[in-house]
């Protein structure tokens, strides 16, 4: 498997429209919940918000460039975005094969594109874009590009120069950088050392400037679901009877995710000292496991899980490709897509108040 240094460094930090499937389900007593994806349209692309159960589509913005790459960071409050199509932001998270004792990933790694950086603004009331220039040119590429706490657009690299004071275990080896896009220019406002060539390395978040930025969609793709693990040994033969032959004990571990609706059971595999969720899984439903219908995943697979609600949606890490949505109630698929990019469900408007 090749290996794209740097989206192996942020996995470790951090068809037409007509292709998408929603379904609708029953009446819900919950509030609403959205799903925010890029998808294709002519030569350009969309951004939709879209509803569930009803399946309702709005458009916020329309984008002159295919959706490859894509990505987006909100501002505090969502009511400004902008959207990032980054060539290094593509789908390369499959592990499985003999070397892992994994199954085969569902989806085949994408070459790297040839294209570009574009970046815009969109105002998410007025449903406009505002084309903002790349700021390759002020910085190295960035490792992110979001808005701070403070509102501000703001890019950050780790690819600064080493800092000519080393600390006394000399473990700084970049400087961190923060740049603030101000009257049409980018304009550094914070540097700091430290870490950028391992995989566990601080990079950008060693910047202030960083915490309490507002959502993106990369941070909500990381492929960690952050649940514990499974200890029940009932529960644990259960999984391994249901679970695939090529699972070698070595391969990773269950873990779980409890919900109103009932657990969630995903396998974790392990790469090197890190563990990352697989596209195994399984729905527990009225005390039976469940396989999700339609998946495409494998436990080859890196995905990013979230659960809103009674849904749980998984796509493929860091790009947000081949989302599938599932009502956690019923097991039924209520959303899918192959062509979708950067899906997530909308972020929290009170979080995203606070800056988180």
């Amino acid at each position: 498997m090749r290996i794209n240094n740097r989206f192996y460094i942020k996995l470790f930090s951090v068809l037409a429209i007509t292709a998408m499937v929603p379904v609708l389900s029953a009446a819900a007593d919950f509030k609403p919940v959205y799903v925010s994806c890029l998808v294709p349209k002519g030569q350009g692309c969309v951004w939709l918000k879209i509803g569930l159960p009803d399946g309702k589509k709005e458009t916020l913005a329309e984008f002159p460039c295919a959706n490859y790459g894509a990505r987006v960071s909100w501002k505090p409050g969502l009511k400004e975005a902008v959207a990032w199509f980054d060539p290094g932001t593509y789908l390369m998270a499959g592990y499985g094969g003999s070397d892992f004792h994994l199954p085969k990933p569902g989806y085949k790694d994408e070459e790297f594109p040839n294209f570009k950086s574009m970046l815009y603004r969109v105002d998410l009331a007025q449903k406009t874009i505002k084309p903002v220039p790349f700021p390759g040119k002020a910085t190295a590429e960035p490792d992110d590009i979001a808005y701070t706490a403070k509102g501000d657009l703001a890019a950050f690299d780790s690819a600064g120069p080493e800092p000519k004071k080393q600390s006394s275990d000399d473990i700084d080896n970049a400087t961190a950088r923060a740049f603030r896009f101000k009257k049409g220019k980018w304009v550094e406002f914070e540097e700091k050392p430290t870490t950028a060539e391992e995989c566990d390395a601080a990079g950008i978040n060693a910047l202030d400037a960083v915490k309490n930025v507002g959502p993106r969609t990369v941070q909500l793709l990381e492929g960690h679901s952050g649940g514990d693990n499974v200890e029940e040994k009932a529960v644990l033969r259960r999984l391994k009877k249901a679970q695939p032959k090529v699972l070698h004990p070595d391969s990773g571990e269950w873990t779980l995710i409890n919900t109103p609706y009932g657990p969630v059971y995903l396998y974790d595999i392990n790469l090197g000292d890190y563990a990352f969720s697989s596209g195994l899984f399984f729905m527990e439903i009225k005390g039976q496991l469940v396989t999700p219908p339609d998946e495409g995943f494998t436990g080859g697979d890196v995905v990013a899980v979230q659960i809103r609600g009674p849904y749980l949606l998984v796509a493929s890490s860091n790009c947000g490709c081949h989302p599938r949505v599932y009502d956690l109630r019923t097991g039924e698929l209520v959303f899918k897509s192959n062509t979708a990019r950067a899906t997530v469900f909308w972020p929290d408007t009170k979080k995203s108040k606070d800056g988180e």
